[in-house]
């Protein structure tokens, strides 16, 4: 990657930082059903849940799953997330790299903050002919990206404390799960 490029990869994960740091400073007020109900809404609806290489996914999903609870702590925020965080989604200037838009929000709805973090590995890699390949700088550029977001939100609340910390990554991990590691049983949204 020519260092023109590294530059523009870089500030389209700024401003990807900046996307998620602006859902996570404007949480929204939802109605707390897990409170009222032993599991998340969305796992126990039926189009979930046939898992497609479930021995490849099971030391991720046991422990995300074990520690789900943490994302619907009161002091956990609900953001309208973006239910499909694809490349086609990420609109980006070719010539500067900054994210100009993020479009095709008709699945978006009011979850954990994190679950759509899954869109960070569609920054930090591709999909080619020989399947899915990480870029030569991706653990460079995921540091600076969790720095760009950390800084953001320290900025306006102070420093997350490691309890939050630890909900975002398990919130990636189930945001990961629910995007590619399970199929809907018709095929379709319903």
């Amino acid at each position: 990657m020519s260092p023109e490029q590294a530059s523009k990869q870089l500030r389209m994960l700024r401003d990807f930082a900046r996307f998620y740091a602006a859902c996570w400073l404007h949480p929204q007020l939802v109605c707390r059903i897990c409170e009222r109900t032993s599991e998340p809404p969305y796992l126990t609806s039926s189009p979930f849940l046939s898992p497609l290489c479930l021995l490849d996914l099971l030391p991720t999903s046991s422990c995300a799953l074990r520690e789900l609870g943490e994302l619907f702590h009161p002091h956990y925020p609900q953001v309208l997330t973006h239910g499909g965080l694809c490349p086609v989604n990420i609109l980006v200037s070719p010539s500067t790299g900054r994210v100009t838009r993020i479009i095709e929000w008709a699945e978006a709805e009011l979850l954990p903050f994190g679950l759509a973090l899954y869109g960070l590995d569609v920054l930090l890699g591709y999909l080619g002919l020989g399947g899915w390949s990480y870029l030569e700088i991706r653990d460079e550029l995921e540091q600076k990206f969790w720095k760009y977001l950390s800084d953001c939100i320290a900025d306006a609340k102070g420093p997350p404390e490691d309890r939050i910390r630890n909900a975002v990554t398990i919130a990636r991990e189930v945001g990961v799960l629910m995007q590619y590691g399970f199929k809907w049983k018709t095929g379709v949204v319903e």
